[in-house]
């Protein structure tokens, strides 16, 4: 093989290298591109639904924030934040929201702060004793001041059932 033939073949790849790292790097752009903006049409569809909100319309709201997690999922802790008091009102965000915060992948505290945003903390929904079981336990506040703990025997009454 002579120089010459040596150089254009290694010009050639060298070329080919050049074209495939370019090709790399548009993509790369593109998607960070397209991730940017389908970030800031999830801004101002929560923007509009915050002043939905505002106005009383919160089936409106909802479908606005709803379309928001539709386009960019990752807005879903602003959404969280924003309407966590009204999620109990709109049932197909609340369904959104429990799709976007898979069990599995969120972490434990985003949970959490997900159920009490939404006004149902799970330790709260868990029944204490069956229906046809004697009421013999209630929650009380836990010792360290977060949660609650369970206590056995019934929750004193202040009224007095019989005065005499």
């Amino acid at each position: 093989m002579t120089e010459r033939r040596k150089y254009i073949i290694f010009n050639a790849g060298a070329w080919l290298a050049t074209l495939v790292v370019g090709l790399f790097v548009m993509v790369l752009l593109r998607e960070f591109g397209s991730k940017l903006n389908a970030r800031r049409e999830a801004g101002a569809l929560l923007a509009k639904a915050r002043t939905q909100v505002r106005a009383g319309n919160t089936s409106d709201a909802q479908r606005s924030a709803v379309n928001a997690l539709a386009v960019s999922p990752a807005v879903a802790p602003d959404v969280m934040k924003l309407f966590g008091g009204y999620l109990l009102g709109m049932p197909v965000l609340d369904e959104r929201l429990r799709q976007a915060f898979d069990t599995e992948k969120a972490p434990d505290t985003v949970l959490a702060q997900y159920e009490l945003l939404a006004g149902r903390p799970e330790q709260a929904l868990e029944p204490l004793f069956a229906p046809w079981q004697k009421p013999s336990r209630h929650r009380g506040r836990a010792n360290s001041g977060e949660g609650s703990e369970v206590v056995q025997g019934r929750r004193r009454n202040g009224l007095n059932v019989c005065p005499y």
